[in-house]
């Protein structure tokens, strides 16, 4: 196995696990708005780029224990799975993954593909 990326490295754009248009009182509205916003450049700028060998995916990291993480534990009692060093190193193993099949497609860090 190797890296498969293209002539550049890989464009990572962090999303969240639930969809875009998915509506849902405990958001603001301006950080589903921006989400939204992130996914759709991401799928455009995947298709657009990709002539020129750069590979754009949006990826759900997890949930990465973050002082908003922190803030949302308390509103909603999610609770963080992994530090930011471990989500770090999730994200390196994910760029290694990655390959051309992957472009413009939402992903979590298994590969699995989710819906926008």
């Amino acid at each position: 196995e190797g890296v498969l990326w293209l002539t550049y490295p890989p464009v990572l754009v962090a999303s969240r696990e639930r969809r875009s248009f998915e509506p849902h009182t405990s958001m603001l509205f301006s950080y589903s708005v921006s989400k939204c916003a992130e996914n759709m450049l991401t799928k455009i700028s995947a298709f657009e780029f990709k002539k020129d060998g750069v590979l754009c995916v949006a990826v759900h990291p997890g949930w990465i224990k973050t002082a908003i993480g922190n803030a949302a534990e308390k509103e909603l009692g999610l609770i963080g799975e992994m530090t930011t060093e471990e989500a770090a190193n999730r994200m390196t193993d994910f760029m290694m993954k990655i390959s051309e099949e992957h472009i413009g497609k939402y992903l979590t860090n298994k590969l699995d593909v989710l819906p926008n």
